[in-house]
C-alpha cells in the first residue's frame, strides 16, 4: 500500500505534541526555533496539512459555489462537515470565519485528530466482541432489516436518513456496552458496586 503523506504527517505531529509534555518547555520552543528534531518533522508536517487541506477546500468551495448557498438545507442529505461550515450563516455565528481558510484547516485538523485513534479503537474492539458473540450480531442485523427502509426499487439506498440510526436502539446498546468494557479513553467501568456481579460481561440488554 503506498504510503499516505497526511496519515504520515499527523502521526508526526501526534508524536511531537507528546513530547512536548516530556521536554522542558523552554527546550522544545528552541528546537522550534531552530528547526531541529521533532520539531522540525511538526513544523513539515503543517506545511502537508494546509497544502492537503488547501487543496480540498478550493475544490469545495468552487463546489458550493456553482450550487449556490442555501443556509436552511432541509434534508442535509449528501452534505459533509466542510460543506456546512463554508455555508456558515456568519450573521448567527459572528465569531466563526468560513472564509479564511486557516479557520477551516483548523476545524478539519480538530476533527481528524479527535476521531482517528479514538474511533480505530472503538470499533476495532466493537467488530471483534460482534465475532465473539454471534447472537449480538444476528439480534443487529434483524433489527436493522427491520428498522431501515430501502429504496423504492427495492434496492438498497445510497445514503441514509440519520434520523433512521434513532431506530436502531439495540445496536446502540451494543456499542455503548463495548465501549463500557473497552473504552478508547482509559477508565474503569467494570465495578460491580455500579453494573453488578455481571459487571465484566457483555450485555447490550443493560442498556435497552
Amino acid at each position: 500500500m503506498p504510503e499516505n503523506e497526511f496519515d504520515k504527517a499527523l502521526t508526526e505531529a501526534i508524536e511531537g505534541i507528546l513530547y512536548r509534555h516530556v521536554k522542558p518547555r523552554f527546550l522544545w520552543k528552541l528546537q522550534r526555533w531552530m528547526g531541529l528534531g521533532i520539531e522540525k518533522k511538526m513544523l513539515e508536517a503543517d506545511d502537508i496539512f494546509y497544502r492537503v487541506c488547501a487543496k480540498y477546500i478550493s475544490a469545495k468551495r468552487e463546489e458550493v459555489r456553482l450550487q449556490g448557498i442555501n443556509h436552511q438545507s432541509p434534508s442535509g442529505e449528501g452534505e459533509d462537515l466542510l460543506t456546512s461550515y463554508i455555508k456558515l450563516d456568519t450573521t448567527q455565528y459572528e465569531t466563526l470565519n468560513p472564509s479564511d481558510d486557516r479557520f477551516l484547516k483548523d476545524v478539519i485538523l480538530s476533527y481528524i485528530v479527535a476521531g482517528r485513534d479514538t474511533i480505530a479503537s472503538a470499533l476495532t474492539w466493537f467488530f471483534w466482541i460482534l465475532s465473539e458473540n454471534p447472537n449480538v450480531t444476528a439480534k443487529i442485523r434483524q433489527e436493522i432489516n427491520k428498522n431501515l427502509q430501502k429504496s423504492k426499487t427495492g434496492q438498497e439506498k445510497s445514503s441514509l436518513d440519520p434520523s433512521e440510526l434513532n431506530k436502531l436502539v439495540y445496536l446502540h446498546a451494543a456499542l455503548y456496552e463495548s465501549m463500557r468494557l473497552y473504552p478508547p479513553a482509559p477508565f474503569e467501568r467494570t465495578m460491580k458496586a455500579v453494573w453488578g456481579e455481571d459487571a465484566s460481561e457483555f450485555k447490550p440488554e443493560r442498556w435497552a
